[in-house]
C-alpha cells in the first residue's frame, strides 16, 4: 500500500487508479483507433464527415464540449477535435451509448427552446445562455456523459 497506510482516501485513490488502468487496457485498441481517426480527420485533404452523428448533432455536441473545455491560452475542445473523437468512440467501443447521445441532444434542443424562446438549438444561444443552460443540467446523466 502507499505511505498513507490506513487512509481511506489513499485506498480510494489507489483503487480508482487501478480501475482506470484496467479500463484503459481493455479499451486500448479502440482508443488508438479513435486517435488515429481524429488525426486523419485533421488532415487538410479530409472532407469532414461523421460516422455516427448527423452534422446538426455534431454542432450541438461540439458547442457543449466547447463550453466544458473552452479555448483560452490553451487549446479547447474544438481545437482538440473532441467531436471527432466522441463520434468515433460511439461507433467502436461505446456504441451502446449512441441512444444516450441522441436522446440527450433532443432534450438539450428542447430545453434551449423552452428557456430561450426564438432559439431552436443550443448552438444558437449566446455564451452566457449556453452556460446558464449547462448549469441547469449539470447534474443530468447527459451532461456527465459529455464531460
Amino acid at each position: 500500500m502507499s505511505k498513507h497506510k490506513g487512509s481511506r482516501r489513499a485506498f480510494l485513490i489507489e483503487s480508482a487508479s487501478g480501475a482506470a488502468a484496467v479500463w484503459f487496457a481493455a479499451n486500448y485498441a479502440g482508443i488508438v483507433a479513435a486517435r488515429e481517426f481524429v488525426q486523419a480527420a485533421a488532415a487538410p485533404e479530409h472532407t469532414r464527415g461523421f460516422a455516427f452523428f448527423t452534422p446538426e448533432q455534431a454542432i450541438e455536441i461540439e458547442a457543449v464540449a466547447a463550453q466544458i473545455i473552452p479555448t483560452d491560452h490553451t487549446a479547447g475542445a474544438r481545437e482538440a477535435r473532441v467531436i471527432d473523437f466522441i463520434d468515433r468512440v460511439l461507433v467502436t467501443f461505446e456504441s451502446e451509448r449512441q441512444s444516450d447521445y441522441t436522446e440527450g441532444v433532443d432534450e438539450l434542443t428542447a430545453q434551449a427552446a423552452r428557456r430561450f424562446p426564438g432559439k431552436d438549438r443550443f448552438s444558437a444561444l449566446t455564451d452566457a445562455e449556453q452556460i446558464q443552460l449547462l448549469t441547469a443540467i449539470e447534474d443530468t446523466p447527459f451532461f456527465n456523459l459529455i464531460r
